[in-house]
């Protein structure tokens, strides 16, 4: 993860595979932020962001709700960014490995089963 701490943001950019041991640092972060009780924004990069495990996608989403600015820069952030700022669904919104280049990419709640 990629950190850069400033006097009124701390922004961390969260790795392409969002997982495990990433996801516990990322907690471990955040409470640390959240016991120094300061004006200091935290703001979340997912920007380079391709696969969440459900740890990881509920932190994102916990954290949105809570007020962390996250950060989007490309469609694919984007769609998951629409995904995290939603209402927290049953079915985990794990993102494709290779979206086909044609399409926005495609989420794992998207897809329906055949009958």
């Amino acid at each position: 993860m990629m950190i850069w701490d400033s006097a009124d943001e701390l922004r961390v950019a969260v790795p392409e595979q969002f997982a495990g041991a990433a996801v516990e640092s990322l907690r471990s972060m955040w409470e640390t932020a959240l016991l120094e009780n300061n004006a200091r924004r935290f703001a979340i990069d997912i920007s380079h962001l391709g696969e969440c495990d459900p740890a990881g996608f509920t932190l994102l989403h916990k954290m949105h709700v809570h007020g962390v600015h996250i950060v989007a820069a490309t469609p694919l952030s984007l769609a998951f960014l629409r995904e995290i700022s939603g209402p927290l669904k049953l079915g985990l919104a794990i993102l494709r490995k290779s979206p086909q280049p044609d399409r926005l990419p495609v989420l794992l709640n998207d897809i329906q089963p055949e009958l």
